[in-house]
């Protein structure tokens, strides 16, 4: 039987081809619980201690996906220094960090540190479903998600050409990968933030001569397998069923969401994330539990939920 092959610039098989400059972009693990409480960008905020412990095995997933040898890259923010950190030492190996400051969140400018609610009232324009702001939405002192992708994709044309034929570890933020996307599929910001980039996840896109190729985007880390094959896995998340984020979901934490929910008038899952110290798979399942006992609505044509109790949760 003849060996199998990629045919051309297709991917036929499960293996990715050797010598194409290639990046490996992963979103830092989860903030701290009061950093979520307000908007924190290019602020140094610090990684959640129980979300380091839980996820431990998350970070030793990524090690056994992560291509060798590679080029390691993070922004100048220390939870992306930590998170790369934290995946070499759950086994691929200590390997020298490279920061690159255009891999940086957006700059919320003066809006940084403000709490989520305080946040409408200074918009200019009506925020993006899946953002906090508008695609070109730019807060003072800031930038907008449209200057971001143009930062970004720079950045990424530089690197691909300094180092072509690599394989290339970026650890860096939800919105610089999400301008990434953008960049190598030449759509607008706006486009771009329907993206789903959750934190440690995994997307992979390739410089070819001929244009970028996206090879996998917010591919979330794979379980071990075990004697009878891979642990559970669902449509929204990997399930560890050892242990878990997930465990934390009591029901004095689902009612502090229920509050949260009613309080902002906003339902969403990763607008809760934000806030709880959850996942973001468990926070949709309280907004799943939510819809099922009537008090949010079903998602419209654009994502949206009608939060239908009063601030008091009723």
């Amino acid at each position: 039987m003849s060996k199998q092959t990629n045919h051309g610039n297709f991917l036929d098989t499960p293996q990715l081809q050797k010598g194409v400059t290639r990046f490996w972009l992963i979103r830092h693990a989860l903030v701290e619980q009061n950093a979520r409480m307000r908007l924190y960008g290019t602020m140094d905020v610090a990684l959640c201690p129980d979300s380091l412990k839980t996820q431990r095995w998350m970070y030793a997933a990524l090690a056994r996906r992560l291509p060798h040898p590679a080029l390691w890259f993070t922004s100048p923010l220390s939870r992306t220094q930590h998170t790369a950190r934290a995946i070499q030492e759950a086994g691929y190996g200590q390997h020298e960090l490279h920061v690159e400051p255009d891999l940086i969140e957006q700059s919320l400018g003066e809006w940084h540190g403000i709490e989520h609610h305080t946040l409408p009232e200074r918009l200019n324009l009506p925020a993006h479903p899946f953002w906090s702001v508008s695609a070109t939405e730019q807060p003072p002192q800031g930038e907008s998600m449209v200057q971001v992708c143009a930062r970004v994709g720079a950045c990424l044309d530089r690197l691909a050409a300094r180092h072509a034929g690599q394989d290339m570890v970026v650890v860096s933020h939800g919105g610089a990968i999400r301008g990434a996307l953008a960049h190598a599929l030449r759509i607008h910001a706006d486009t771009a933030l329907h993206f789903s980039i959750q934190n440690l996840s995994l997307s992979i896109i390739e410089r070819l001569p001929e244009g970028w190729r996206i090879v996998t985007v917010n591919e979330l880390p794979q379980p071990a397998m075990g004697r009878t094959g891979p642990r559970a896995i669902t449509h929204a998340a990997v399930i560890d069923p050892d242990q878990t984020e997930d465990e934390t979901y009591t029901d004095a934490l689902y009612a502090r969401a229920v509050a949260i929910v009613a309080r902002e008038n906003k339902a969403s899952a990763s607008f809760l994330q934000r806030l709880l110290p959850v996942s973001y798979s468990c926070a949709a399942r309280m907004i799943g539990q939510m819809e099922r006992e009537g008090r949010v609505s079903g998602p419209n044509h654009i994502g949206r939920r009608e939060v239908l109790m009063s601030r008091t949760g009723d």
